[in-house]
């Protein structure tokens, strides 16, 4: 019993030093409206493509969002840059849908939700730690919430 106590202060030690650290570098992907159709001009696209390259490196949701507007404007071109910029968004979207599973357990405190994500998460990536952690941390939270709200006896209690 000592050596699970013990362990057990030490995961929440490592999830009370790592979450504040994590939870700062929370990044909400923001839905826009698909543009018209009649956008697809060259001037648009140059606007569109200059901010992606600007924010690239610096604001990737402002990055995120010019890839968008441009994906959606003109969805059925083909080149390079529309190539680069679909492998772009997807590989932001899936590192935004990390950085929500933990904005959903340490913020928002919607278990249920996070749960939910990071079983899609782990289906994608099994060796994600940071996935793992947040499941364990949100399975024992709802465990001992159950235990509190039902005024049930738990292994803690002895």
């Amino acid at each position: 019993m000592k050596k699970f106590l013990g362990v057990l202060t030490i995961f929440a030690a490592l999830v009370l030093i790592g979450a504040p650290a994590r939870a700062t570098v929370i990044v909400s992907a923001q839905t826009q409206t698909p543009a018209p159709q009649g956008q697809c001009t060259d001037e648009s696209k140059a606007a569109w493509y200059a901010d992606f390259t600007k924010f690239r490196t610096v604001d990737a949701g402002k990055a995120y969002e010019a890839g968008k507007k441009y994906l959606s404007a003109c969805p059925t071109e083909e080149g390079q840059i529309p190539a680069y910029l679909k492998k772009w968004v997807a590989a932001y979207e899936k590192e935004a849908r990390k950085l929500k599973l933990n904005n959903l357990f340490l913020r928002e405190r919607k278990y249920a939700e996070a749960m939910t994500l990071a079983k899609e998460i782990l289906a994608e990536e099994p060796e994600n730690l940071t996935a793992l952690i947040d499941l364990g941390y949100g399975g024992f939270t709802n465990i001992c919430s159950y235990f509190c709200r039902n005024k049930k006896r738990t292994a803690f209690d002895q």
